[in-house]
């Protein structure tokens, strides 16, 4: 995504400030950002330390910033139609100073939104619709100069320490409003943080609904063709420092990885593996020369097989691995099943999996086509997870009020 950027210098306080804004256009969180623009002489990027996005329409805060600006310390969203924003989509600015999301549609802050900011001394949220701030948001804020809640529909207070600014309150005045305010709307605060989780879990759903093809597959079965290839010799495959001395043919029958070895590079007579255990690669050995599965190995971790025999693409093997995975998953082991057979595409316990899931967390709607997509599942789970969390936390606060009373 392009955004055209104006570059500017400014002074504030004494403080001499390098400033990217961006004004009047469409700005969406996760499309990579290219910001378009001329410097002042002689500055490049990373002078730039303070980034501002004006009247644009953007639902929150981008991502990338700090990737094209990596000195940002000023973050300035006025007038736009931000509507959420929490800790995670701060978290790339490291070096935060002053933080101004005014005049946007924002209702609800959390108490994180600042969690490991420790150099954050201006903040302002004024004029948006905020009707719930978790009280402890300031927590941990050592260097505060200025707090700017005013002109929400629950909130007043104005605290500065520069003379440009009328505060109306002290900074103890402000945690007393946060306070106060919490405890008059609790019941809307319990309503908001649902809707907050809520909202987040179907987004993530609409971003991943997509199509996904069948894995096509073209395995080797016939041993004999091998044997009367030129290039079938003896093979090399090295393990954490130790070599085992194969027939390159007999694992080319076996292994679809070899197959393809074999016939984009022939004359390759030696392969490093990695992420598999000598101890695994012994019983993958007795397998294709003895065609023995494992049966009477006490020591066999079957996670461990199935993916090696994923690696190497052993189909039968991965078969047999996959019977007795089947047998153990359970829902602790359900998520990372989900994402070995993913990654390995096995169908048959990626489905199961992805049903244990499912049947695990029957208030989270998963759709179909998530079966393929781990990584959103667990986002899922996340997100349903913390909203749990919250509500739990927020019931035993309120209940300690209630006893204190």
């Amino acid at each position: 995504m392009a955004l055209t950027c104006e570059f500017s210098s400014n002074c504030f306080m004494g403080i001499n400030f390098y400033v990217c804004t961006v004004m009047n256009q469409t700005v969406s969180q996760y499309c990579e950002l290219n910001i378009i623009g001329k410097h002042k002489d002689g500055l490049i990027n990373r002078d730039v330390n303070e980034v501002i996005f004006g009247r644009c329409k953007m639902s929150k805060v981008p991502k990338g910033i700090t990737k094209i600006f990596p000195n940002t310390k000023d973050l300035c969203i006025w007038g736009s139609t931000l509507t959420a924003v929490d800790k995670n989509d701060l978290i790339e600015y490291k070096l935060l100073e002053r933080i101004d999301l005014g005049d946007n549609k924002l209702e609800f802050l959390s108490g994180d939104l600042f969690e490991g900011f420790k150099n954050i001394e201006e903040i302002s949220f004024n004029g948006n619709f905020l009707k719930i701030i978790e009280p402890n948001i300031l927590d941990g804020l050592k260097r505060l100069k200025f707090v700017d809640f005013g002109n929400n529909p629950n909130y007043r207070t104005i605290y500065s320490e520069y003379p440009e600014y009328k505060p109306n309150a002290s900074l103890d005045e402000v945690k007393s409003e946060l306070n106060s305010v919490f405890i008059r709307n609790i019941k809307a605060y319990k309503s908001i943080v649902i809707k907050n989780y809520e909202k987040e879990m179907l987004h993530f759903q609409q971003d991943h609904d997509k199509e996904y093809p069948q894995p096509e597959r073209n395995f080797v079965h016939d041993v004999y063709k091998y044997t009367r290839n030129k290039n079938s010799k003896d093979f090399i495959i090295n393990i954490s420092d130790n070599e085992f001395y194969v027939h390159k043919f007999l694992f080319a029958a076996r292994s679809q990885t070899f197959a393809d070895l074999i016939h984009n590079n022939p004359h390759v007579e030696k392969l490093d593996l990695i992420d598999i255990s000598v101890h695994t690669f012994e019983i993958i050995l007795n397998f294709i020369y003895n065609d023995e599965f494992p049966l009477n190995e006490v020591n066999v971790n079957i996670l461990h097989l199935f993916a090696a025999a994923g690696q190497l693409k052993i189909i039968d093997l991965m078969n047999f691995s996959a019977k007795h995975i089947l047998k153990i998953m359970n829902k602790q082991n359900a998520l990372e099943l989900l994402r070995l057979s993913n990654k390995y595409e096995h169908n048959e316990i990626r489905q199961k999996a992805f049903d244990v899931i499912k049947a695990r967390y029957p208030k989270i709607t998963f759709k179909d086509k998530l079966v393929m997509e781990p990584e959103t599942v667990c986002k899922l789970i996340e997100l349903f997870e913390r909203k749990e969390e919250a509500i739990k936390k927020l019931e035993k606060d309120f209940e300690n009020h209630m006893n204190e009373q």
